[in-house]
């Protein structure tokens, strides 16, 4: 036999492929979902030449791969906030509508949609006496008589302007946008060694600011800080007196300049001792009367469309 016959043969047979011999890995990558699924994928063979493999080792790859909650979720202000411990790895898809303690409200929307017919009234112990006279008054009502409105009250005692933002926060957080923010709040603050007067107003401006451009389908509603015949932190009456005119007129200009409005009480004055209970803080039926008479005039002179500072300059 020649030598070029051999060497044919030679190669012939070298090319036949062994029973025994390693498959040849692919270098093609697999794709993407095939790759998070590989080790599932491979028991689901096993299993297919395998019947006795157990079932509880076909699924233990799937479950490894189910994505993990983050162990803090950002809130409806971008506030962190970690989950209960209770909760299960998969969120849940539609939000639980919690009413907070101490408000009211006729009507509880989804927070996806817009709800442009409510009004917040968040404040001090005032705004919490004021809702209590409103609601068993005829002439008012929880929701002030106004018609096709929904009114939140939240009235904090003791209430110090730093915590606004935060209440207002926890209430973006459970209900729709309103259609009004009025915020009573800063007496408390006054004469406070800690707070001194240049400082108060910029830190209420701030907030103001914040909360229009945090909420820009809300008209922000400065009501004017109330007159008292006792100022517990002041060196003096006529000095907290100053003190309060100051910041009701520094605020109510900024707020009527972002696109907001305002409310001043000027039936109120220091002077009518019959309007304020004993302490000289909080007010008489007679002086919540034209507190919430005032407010509730106010509001709907706003929902018309109307001027948006109360009583009209």
């Amino acid at each position: 036999m020649s030598t070029g016959m051999l060497r044919a043969g030679s190669s012939r047979r070298s090319k036949t492929k062994s029973p025994y011999a390693r498959p040849v890995r692919s270098t093609r990558s697999m794709p993407a979902t095939d790759q998070a699924r590989g080790p599932a994928l491979a028991t689901d063979q096993a299993r297919a030449t395998d019947p006795t493999l157990p079932t509880d080792q076909a699924t233990t790859s799937s479950v490894q791969n189910i994505p993990q909650v983050p162990s803090s979720v950002p809130n409806a202000c971008g506030m962190y906030s970690s989950p209960p411990a209770q909760m299960s790895t998969m969120p849940a898809l539609e939000p639980q509508h919690s009413q907070p303690q101490g408000t009211s409200m006729s009507t509880v929307t989804s927070p996806l949609v817009a709800q442009h017919d409510s009004i917040w009234i968040v404040g001090s112990s005032l705004i919490k006496r004021a809702e209590q006279y409103a609601s068993m008054s005829t002439e008012f009502g929880t929701d002030l008589s106004l018609p096709n409105v929904s009114v939140l009250w939240k009235g904090v005692s003791g209430l110090s302007f730093d915590s606004v933002a935060d209440i207002i926060c926890d209430l973006r957080s459970k209900y729709p946008h309103p259609r009004f923010l009025v915020i009573h709040a800063g007496g408390n603050d006054i004469g406070k060694d800690d707070n001194p007067l240049s400082r108060q107003q910029k830190f209420i401006k701030k907030v103001m600011v914040n909360l229009s451009t945090d909420m820009p389908s809300t008209c922000i509603v400065w009501s004017h800080i109330l007159p008292r015949l006792y100022w517990r932190h002041a060196i003096s009456n006529m000095a907290a007196e100053t003190s309060r005119l100051r910041i009701n007129s520094s605020v109510a200009t900024l707020v009527l300049k972002i696109g907001g409005a305002s409310i001043k009480y000027v039936d109120i004055k220091p002077n009518q001792s019959n309007l304020f209970l004993n302490d000289g803080v909080h007010l008489s039926p007679s002086g919540n009367h034209e507190f919430v008479s005032t407010m509730q005039s106010a509001l709907r002179q706003f929902i018309e469309g109307k001027s948006l500072c109360y009583p009209k300059i």
